[in-house]
């Protein structure tokens, strides 16, 4: 193989292992983001049936 296709596929290499690593970045730091709106959520939920619970219950006492 001539030296100049070795040192292009090595570039070539050298390019394509630079875009994977920023690929696994953005992956990354949208796996932290997707884990913090889970934890929102999860959050939200609670409060959610906290509140209806509470409705409920208020609802129940004036009922009386």
């Amino acid at each position: 193989m001539a030296p100049l296709r070795i040192s292009e596929i090595q570039h070539q290499l050298k390019e394509n292992e630079s875009q994977r690593t920023e690929i696994t970045g953005y992956i990354n730091q949208l796996s932290i983001q997707l884990h913090r709106w889970q934890l929102r959520l999860q959050t939200l939920v609670e409060r959610q049936q906290k509140l209806e619970a509470e409705l409920s219950a208020a609802g129940s006492a004036r009922a009386e």
